[in-house]
């Protein structure tokens, strides 16, 4: 069966996704349900062409630029972040 499944998503074309939702209904048990997501290619002319940019812009806007990158890369580097203080950041940033 997994291997089924792993061939099935590693063949699907571009912009085609298969997802498990868990769904809660208001009376029973929660269901496991599978969806096919079939999206449109926004780089074709196709849709909202502001989307795509808009989107890019926002995640650029939430990464750290490269230098903070590189300069977090050097600092661990010559140890002066230590593994603790890195994973208390980390779960700083996240809540």
């Amino acid at each position: 069966m997994e291997g089924e499944r792993a061939n099935k998503l590693s063949i699907l074309p571009n912009y085609e996704a298969w997802c498990r939702l868990i769904i809660f209904p208001r009376k029973g048990r929660p269901q496991l349900v599978e969806r096919h997501i079939v999206t449109e290619n926004l780089t074709e002319g196709k849709g909202n062409t502001k989307f795509p940019k808009q989107m890019r812009e926002n995640s650029r806007r939430l990464a750290k630029t490269k230098k903070e990158v590189e300069r977090d890369i050097a600092r661990r580097s010559f140890g002066e972040i230590d593994d603790e203080a890195a994973n208390f950041a980390m779960v700083e940033e996240i809540e």
